[in-house]
């Protein structure tokens, strides 16, 4: 585990005042401050944190009394933000950028190796099983010229040998990990006004998948309500309103939208 740390960190106007509003030596508060983003990269690895995480960074932090005011010290220098229903950490993408995307590249590295070695399985056990086949190939209808002018017909390529559309759930899985962060690039953009950056979209993409259980119409959900709050940090902001769905088993639009009549209501 590593994280990025600047070499002008010790005498950082923000440590200054961190030392000046907690009454500690420089050094010792950005200690303290370089033990909360340590901890984060295996525990908060998006850099959001609860309102309950507070209580841990006694420990975290080795903090002596209350938390709660080594927290608002923090956010008053401008290394926590406050986005609302917890906290994110200032520039984490600067900070854990590297370390995220190197993550990702691994995960994408493994998943590739279990592919081989399924597919090497299945060869394997195919090859046992077969004696003697003959393979028809199936039949392509060739496209008249009316077809090939008509912009409403799809390609060969876009539909299955029986003219139904091609299901995704059939392409590799790097193919459909892609998709999903082409379609979340599109959808923040769209909904923030600009594009996301790299760490942005692998904090949103760790929300996806059996682990995550989101679909990107549910990022694009969330990032909007981080949008429509107001959070310096969108990404973070959307993660930690995620992390509330997961709670609350809800992981459709439209499950989202009763919970909040409810809630609202008071039921």
């Amino acid at each position: 585990m590593w994280i990025e740390l600047h070499d002008n960190l010790p005498d950082h106007p923000k440590i200054v005042k961190l030392a000046a509003l907690t009454k500690m030596d420089r050094d010792l508060a950005r200690a303290k401050l370089e033990r909360l983003w340590l901890w984060a990269l295996t525990n908060r690895l998006s850099g959001a944190l609860s309102y309950d995480d507070v209580l841990l960074l006694t420990d975290v932090m080795r903090i002596k009394g209350d938390p709660q005011k080594m927290v608002d010290a923090l956010v008053v220098c401008g290394l926590l933000e406050d986005i609302g229903d917890g906290y994110y950490i200032h520039d984490w993408d600067e900070h854990a950028g590297a370390l995220i995307d190197r993550r990702e590249r691994q995960r994408q590295q493994a998943r590739e190796r279990k592919r081989k070695s399924r597919d090497k399985c299945e060869d394997v056990t195919d090859m046992s099983r077969v004696t003697s086949v003959t393979v028809t190939p199936p039949t392509v209808p060739i496209p008249n010229k009316d077809s090939i002018d008509d912009p409403t017909t799809l390609s060969v390529c876009a539909r299955e040998a029986d003219g139904q559309p091609v299901d995704n759930s059939s392409l590799p899985v790097d193919n459909l990990d892609e998709q999903i962060r082409e379609t979340i690039t599109e959808g923040f953009t769209a909904t923030a006004g600009r594009a996301p950056k790299r760490t942005e979209v692998d904090a949103l993409m760790a929300n996806t998948g059996a682990d995550g259980g989101m679909s990107p119409d549910m990022i694009r959900l969330a990032v909007s309500k981080a949008v429509t709050y107001g959070a310096s940090s969108i990404a973070g902001y959307a993660c930690k309103v995620m992390g509330g769905w997961r709670l609350h088993e809800l992981f459709t639009p439209e499950a989202v939208e009763r919970w909040e009549m409810q809630r609202d209501a008071g039921t």
